[in-house]
């Protein structure tokens, strides 16, 4: 099982320091997750769903066909061996 607060922080090494915006929200959802019970982390999709639409909101389809860290960002959270636990 894929482990979201894992995903998050290799999705946060790829996002360049100046967009704080985008930063700052992957910085609450993982705060959100930290009150998450452990053996249900990672198993309910609507923290994936959440996830997914903060990505989204900052990365278009434009964005993940010119921009290598945008790519990288879509990369890891659609890989589903990446931090798997």
């Amino acid at each position: 099982m894929r482990n979201p607060i894992s995903v998050a922080c290799g999705i946060l090494e790829l996002i360049p320091d100046e967009q704080t915006e985008f930063i700052s929200d992957i910085h609450l959802y993982v705060t959100d997750l930290k009150f998450v019970a452990p053996e249900v982390l990672g198993k309910d999709p609507k923290h994936w769903h959440k996830f997914g639409q903060i990505l989204n909101k900052y990365i278009s389809q434009d964005d993940y066909d010119n921009t290598e860290w945008c790519k990288g960002v879509i990369n890891i959270f659609t890989d589903p061996n990446y931090a798997v636990v």
